[in-house]
């Protein structure tokens, strides 16, 4: 079993909504399951935040991951859950995310619901711009 490192309390961090979805699509890029060392490679400042937000991501189902020790903690066989791909698809277009990330700012909160139903919305509203068709989600 996983012992457990860090906690919520051990962190100023919030969660940078940016940095989850980078994440993201860093483990979607990857033809195999991935790992936190090779994500972390590309962000060398922010390792501990990542380990922090893949514990996070973990916990609310986003991804799958293996925690282990070695040295410090590290995750392995990080794989996108079918939430994590939903969530993925809803945010992967550029204008979508940045409106998402206007209008949670805009409303003054940012929960992770929040972002989905705006991200959904937006991309609803595409779509029907697009065909013509009104969708009933």
């Amino acid at each position: 079993m996983l012992v457990e490192h860090f906690s919520d309390e051990d962190f100023d961090v919030k969660r940078d909504m940016d940095l989850v979805r980078e994440i993201l699509i860093a483990v979607e890029k990857s033809t195999e399951p991935t790992s936190s060392v090779a994500i972390i490679k590309d962000h060398q400042d922010r390792s501990e935040e990542i380990l922090y937000l893949i514990k996070k991501m973990t916990d609310a189902g986003l991804i799958t991951s293996e925690g282990y020790i070695c040295g410090h903690i590290e995750y392995g066989f990080i794989e996108l859950t079918w939430c994590g791909h939903e969530f993925l698809d809803e945010v992967r277009d550029n204008e979508i995310w940045r409106k998402t990330k206007d209008g949670a700012q805009s409303a003054g909160s940012f929960s992770f619901d929040l972002l989905k139903s705006l991200a959904r919305g937006f991309a609803k509203k595409q779509i029907e711009d697009y065909t013509g068709i009104k969708l009933d989600i």
